[in-house]
């Protein structure tokens, strides 16, 4: 898929800590990469923080 089909896009650049000697990403960042994105996405939205959420009785 190309960048332009996605609706979103956040650069997140890879670690030298995250590689192994072949420079593949160990499995275990992937995790980290996911919430990463997911919290840009979020702010990218505009959508309320959880506080802001609790204050106001709602729940993502």
């Amino acid at each position: 898929m190309a960048r332009q089909d996605f609706t979103f896009f956040h650069a997140l650049r890879v670690r030298w800590s995250e590689v192994d000697m072949q420079a593949v990403v160990f499995n275990g960042n992937y995790l980290n990469y996911v919430d990463v994105a997911f919290t840009e996405y979020w702010r990218a939205t505009g959508l309320p923080n959880a506080q802001q959420q609790a204050r106001e009785g709602q729940e993502l």
